[in-house]
């Protein structure tokens, strides 16, 4: 996948957000951030799909209720385990793990089909025990 992805942007600038937040935070200069960095990193590939034309009406559309439903951090650790940016060589990998309802896969499906859209090539890995859904787009 490309590094100067769309995708790939807003989330490595949300989890760097995050852990600045957190950073300051502890040595007191704010208040902690809400959640874990991976429900930021999926909160901004949510975003990022939802505002741009490249996905397909359906997956908009999942994307969008989805996005409405999540209204903070809180809603989606219970659902997405891991959205992770791994970024080497300027290569990047990006790691989805969901619990395994429909909830869940299906918002994960429409994430992967815009992560695809934007130079991703799907590659299943082996997810967390617990999980049954897990991929890398690469």
């Amino acid at each position: 996948m490309p590094v100067m992805a769309l995708a790939v942007q807003a989330m490595k600038s949300a989890t760097q957000q995050f852990a600045e937040e957190f950073r300051a935070a502890a040595s007191g200069q704010g208040t902690a951030p809400v959640g874990e960095p991976h429900a930021h990193a999926w909160t901004a590939l949510v975003m990022n799909a939802v505002t741009t034309t490249a996905l397909e009406d359906p997956h908009l559309k999942l994307l969008s209720a989805h996005g409405s439903a999540m209204k903070t951090p809180d809603h989606i650790l219970p659902r997405i385990h891991v959205c992770k940016v791994k970024i080497e060589k300027g290569h990047v990998k990006v790691y989805l793990a969901t619990k395994s309802s429909p909830d869940c896969l299906a918002p994960a499906g429409a994430a992967i089909a815009h992560l695809l859209k934007q130079g991703g090539k799907e590659e299943q890995v082996q997810a967390p025990r617990r999980l049954v859904y897990s991929a890398a787009c690469i």
